[in-house]
């Protein structure tokens, strides 16, 4: 997710970490196996107007389906990534909890 987020923002959109937590915390309320679900909240999430609604279309094709040819389904459940994002973002926020 942070990739994704960083790759966001050389895009030219405009994703405060306010924004990153609020996906963070919908995405487990999701079905995140079910694409148009997962991509949904990272639009809702990352895009504010139109414009930016179709960068953020060509920039999730190209980062999840172009440059992620080799991602294996079999690897590390996203949970699990889910895990250490909130890990990271609890240490940079000096130990407070960013989810809650």
């Amino acid at each position: 997710m942070l990739k994704f987020v960083a790759s966001a923002r050389a895009a030219g959109l405009r994703v405060s970490t306010a924004e990153v937590m609020d996906c963070l915390r919908h995405l487990p309320r999701l079905d995140v196996l079910d694409e148009s679900q997962f991509r949904t909240a990272l639009r809702t999430s990352f895009a504010k107007s139109r414009l930016e609604q179709a960068r953020f279309d060509r920039l999730y094709h190209l980062y999840f389906h172009e440059l992620r040819e080799d991602l294996d389904v079999t690897s590390t459940p996203l949970a699990e990534g889910l895990d250490e994002v909130r890990d990271a973002l609890r240490d940079a926020a000096n130990g407070d909890d960013p989810l809650e």
